[in-house]
C-alpha cells in the first residue's frame, strides 16, 4: 500500500495552480515548504468524477471530513537528504511524509518529472524518467509518457514500466464543504498504469485515475480524488484490490494559521539588480532570524544570521557577487515564523 499512497502522493503534490487556469514553473514547490492534505471521505462512490469541460459546477459539498483525523504533511527538502541521493543527479527536489520514504524529482521551467523514489532499504531509480507534465499547463493540454526501472527488492531483482497521462479537462467552480466555493478552477485528470514484475515470483498491476483541482487561493492543490485498482499474481492465484481516497487541501482549513505563522517579506529587486537585493520583513518580538539562500539543485550556497531584531520594519541588503546567474530560492525563518520565495539573480 505504500506504493499507491506515493504514486497519489505525487500526483497531488506535483502542481502548483496559478490564476486563470494555468500552472506554471513560478509556483512549483520549493525546498522548505510544506504542505499537508487531510483525508475525507464520501458515503457513495458516485458522482466522484462529474463531467469534464468549460464552465463546470463541481460540487463536492457533501463529502465528509473529520475534525479528529491528522493531515499528511509532505514536507519538501533537499535532494541530498534522501538515502543515496548521489544516485538521482538529475533530481532538485525531494519530498517525503515521514522523513523515511523520499520521492525524487526535478521541476524546472518547463516540465516536472520524477526520477524515482528510496529509502534506507530499496532505491529505484528510473532509467526512463516518468515525465508528469510539461509547462506551462491549462485547460486542453494533454502529455503522455512511458517510464521504467530496474531495482531490487529483498534480493528479488524487479522491472517496473508504466504509462502515465496527464490532461487538463476541466475549468469552473469547485464547490467544498462550509460554503466555501472556489471559481475559476482548474481540473488536471492523471490515469496512470505500473507494472511490477517480479520474475518467477509474480506480477503486480496498478492502475490509478486521479482528478486533482486547483484554484489561486492556493499554491498546492484544493482536492484530489483518487481511485485505483491493484492485481497481485503469484503462481495460479490472483488477487484484485479496489480502493479510493480523497484528499483535501489544507487551505480549506487552515488560512488564518498560515497567516499567522507565516514569515511574510519581500524581495526587492528580482531579479535582482548588480548582484544585489534588499530583503525586507516586519518583526512583532525580539526574535533571531536567519535566511538561507538555495540553487536550483538544492544546494544552500548562502547564509546569514540577525540577532535580536527590534521590533517593526527590517530592511537587509545583500550581497549576491558570489552567485551565478540563475533562480534561487530564499528561506526567511526563526523560531515561529517561516517562508520562502523564489529569486531571479540576473
Amino acid at each position: 500500500m505504500k506504493k499507491i499512497y506515493s504514486l497519489i502522493l505525487l500526483v497531488t503534490v506535483a502542481f502548483s495552480a496559478k490564476a486563470q487556469y494555468t500552472l506554471t514553473s513560478a509556483n512549483n514547490a520549493v525546498i522548505g515548504e510544506i504542505e499537508k492534505t487531510w483525508p475525507a471521505d464520501t458515503l457513495t462512490p458516485n458522482g466522484l468524477y462529474p463531467a469534464g469541460g468549460t464552465n463546470q459546477i463541481w460540487n463536492y459539498s457533501g463529502i465528509i471530513i473529520s475534525p479528529t483525523v491528522s493531515a499528511v504533511s509532505n514536507s519538501y527538502v533537499a535532494v541530498s537528504a534522501a538515502p543515496n541521493a548521489s544516485l538521482f543527479s538529475a533530481a532538485n527536489i525531494a519530498k517525503t511524509s515521514d522523513n523515511i520514504n523520499y520521492e525524487l524529482s526535478n521541476n524546472s521551467a518547463t516540465s516536472i518529472t520524477s526520477y524515482g523514489s528510496s529509502n534506507s532499504s530499496v532505491t529505484i531509480v528510473y532509467q526512463n524518467p516518468e515525465l508528469i507534465a510539461t509547462l506551462p499547463f491549462t485547460y486542453g493540454t494533454l502529455c503522455t509518457d512511458t517510464y521504467s526501472a530496474s531495482y531490487t527488492s529483498n534480493s528479488i531483482p524487479v522491472s517496473r514500466t508504466g504509462t502515465v497521462t496527464t490532461s487538463g479537462d476541466g475549468t469552473g467552480t469547485l464547490n467544498m464543504p462550509g460554503n466555501k466555493n472556489y471559481t475559476n478552477a482548474l481540473r488536471v485528470k492523471l490515469q496512470l498504469k505500473q507494472i511490477e514484475n517480479f520474475g518467477s515470483a509474480g506480477s503486480q498491476t496498478i492502475t490509478v485515475k486521479a482528478y486533482v483541482y486547483f484554484n489561486a487561493a492556493s499554491k498546492f492543490s484544493l482536492l484530489s480524488v483518487n481511485v485505483y485498482t491493484v492485481n497481485q499474481i503469484s503462481g495460479t492465484t490472483t488477487a484484485t484490490f479496489y480502493g479510493k481516497s480523497i484528499d483535501v487541501g489544507d487551505v480549506l482549513f487552515a488560512g488564518i494559521k498560515e497567516n499567522t505563522n507565516a514569515a511574510n517579506f519581500n524581495i526587492y529587486p528580482n531579479p535582482s539588480s548588480n548582484k544585489e537585493v534588499s530583503v525586507q520583513f516586519n518583526t512583532t518580538a525580539n526574535e533571531n532570524y536567519e535566511l538561507t539562500i538555495y540553487n536550483a539543485l538544492g544546494q544552500q550556497v548562502k547564509a546569514l544570521h540577525y540577532s535580536n531584531l527590534p521590533l517593526g520594519d527590517q530592511s537587509e541588503k545583500i550581497s549576491l557577487s558570489e552567485l551565478n546567474s540563475g533562480l534561487y530560492t530564499i528561506k526567511l525563518k526563526s523560531k515561529n515564523h517561516e517562508s520562502t520565495k523564489k529569486l531571479v539573480v540576473d
